[in-house]
């Protein structure tokens, strides 16, 4: 069952919803809107990143992202490299092109990748090793990657759930996001959702 908070909105601090989202998801609904949520795709692409950038803040909170630091710094860097760009062995993972991550991950394969390892590559299995709570912590810093900033073009990701691999739009740093014109964009769609839903109050009535 979705957990919602007022009015039907998403509740993103929702644990079991986050883990099994990628950001695609969450930015064609801010591009394309929802059942009572309207559409912005009158902001750039990479504000509507940026905004996604910070959705997932919610979720990955910075005392785990901390922890997941210090985890993949001790069990993950040497393969993927400090920066998780997979400069540390060929073949690695890059979890800084935003294009790879979209088209293939969500937070729970990732942490099923890290707790049983990959098939055919030097992905060991980290299960044995790294309690539950501590693959979820290098899971949730590894997801921070995606949004550091990048020279390539936002037109570079089209709208939709598959993309080509390439160049990552740019963005901000995720927590360095301009939070104040986020936090008023999240405030009106909420404001746009408590209107819909008592418009259509009224016309049921």
């Amino acid at each position: 069952m979705v957990k919602r908070g007022i009015n039907g909105a998403v509740d993103f601090t929702y644990q079991e919803r986050m883990k099994h989202k990628n950001s695609s998801v969450f930015f064609e609904s801010v591009s394309r809107g929802i059942a009572g949520m309207p559409a912005f795709g009158n902001l750039s692409r990479s504000q509507r990143w940026d905004v996604i950038a910070y959705i997932w803040t919610f979720w990955a909170d910075m005392q785990s992202v901390e922890r997941g630091k210090a985890i993949f710094g001790q069990s993950c860097a040497s393969c993927h490299g400090t920066r998780g760009d997979g400069s540390g062995l060929q073949g690695a993972m890059d979890f800084t092109n935003l294009s790879n991550m979209v088209s293939v991950g969500q937070p729970s394969v990732f942490f099923d990748s890290v707790s049983s390892g990959v098939p055919n590559t030097a992905m060991p299995p980290f299960k044995d090793t790294l309690s539950e709570e501590e693959r979820w912590d290098a899971v949730k810093y590894a997801w921070t990657f995606q949004y550091a900033d990048y020279p390539g073009s936002p037109e570079a990701l089209p709208l939709t759930p598959a993309l080509p691999s390439g160049t990552p739009p740019a963005g901000r740093e995720w927590y360095n996001s301009p939070a104040g014109a986020v936090i008023l964009l999240v405030s009106l769609v909420m404001l746009a959702g408590i209107i819909y839903l008592f418009i259509r109050g009224l016309k049921e009535r």
